[in-house]
């Protein structure tokens, strides 16, 4: 990803965009803040002059300001106004492993008394958010483990779908629903053996893709089909996004071989989570 001028306000949110939905990498958007040119007097009275300046800017402002700080009650000061201004945008997905990291980072003992209960509040809020697997459901079964998890093998993995088919085979009732259709679809396509009972093409084949979405990824116009997906996802969070929505993105991005946008859009989409 290249950017050559920091100063077009669209392009800047609209790669925040595409990182708060998971089509890009969220470290992304940091390198892009810290390539901003910000004066002396702006990093050091950042907590005036970001009032001035775009949304955009001045988170970007705030985050430089808060790397380059070395007293610890200013840098946790500026973490949770950058908290605030992601969240007036409706994009706090993007910062918050970032949040989590830096928090995590800090030596208890050296946390001001003011921001004790702050920090903690923010570290349990992130740590409860725990996914549960059920292999009942092929769909949040640890299967899906393959796709957030870059250490999970593939053998693993196969042992865990044969385990999870004979599950649901002795199920008579067993729907298999369009999310199960994803998974098995996108492990076909990197490559897996799936159980010859899995038969999902019949299922698929009723599904559709929008038109022209299909012909940019035909073409491979990566960066228009991108475009698009931000458009169609919108503010929404990618957890909350519908059965269908969830088959096409998928299906275009295996096109496209953007497995590891693939990857975090099901990571969010598919777990369920306590």
């Amino acid at each position: 990803m290249q950017i050559n001028n920091f100063e077009d306000e669209d392009t800047i949110i609209t790669y925040e965009e595409a990182a708060s939905q998971n089509s890009i990498e969220n470290d992304e958007i940091f390198k892009i803040y810290l390539k901003m040119n910000f004066n002396f007097n702006q990093l050091v009275n950042v907590k005036e002059i970001y009032k001035n300046l775009p949304n955009y800017k001045a988170r970007a402002l705030v985050y430089q300001s808060m790397m380059l700080s070395d007293d610890i009650e200013r840098k946790l000061n500026l973490a949770f106004l950058l908290k605030d201004l992601f969240l007036k945008d409706k994009i706090f997905q993007v910062y918050n492993e970032e949040l989590s990291n830096f928090l995590e980072s800090i030596n208890p003992k050296e946390i001001p008394e003011d921001y004790v209960g702050l920090v903690k509040q923010n570290l349990d809020k992130n740590l409860n958010s725990k996914i549960k697997f059920n292999n009942e459901i092929l769909h949040r079964s640890k299967v899906i483990k393959y796709f957030f998890d870059e250490g999970e093998k593939k053998n693993k993995t196969e042992k865990e779908l044969k385990t999870v088919y004979k599950k649901i085979k002795k199920n008579k009732k067993y729907f298999v629903s369009i999310k199960d259709i994803v998974v098995l679809e996108s492990l076909a396509y990197d490559g897996f053996s799936l159980p010859k009972g899995l038969d999902y093409s019949s299922l698929s084949s009723e599904l559709t893709i929008p038109e022209d979405l299909y012909e940019s990824a035909k073409q491979n116009k990566v960066g228009l089909v991108m475009l698009k997906i931000v458009e169609i996802i919108g503010e929404d969070d990618v957890r909350d996004l519908d059965p269908e929505t969830i088959y096409f993105l998928n299906k275009i991005l295996n096109k496209l071989n953007l497995k590891k946008i693939r990857n975090n859009i099901l990571s969010e989409a598919l777990p369920a989570r306590v």
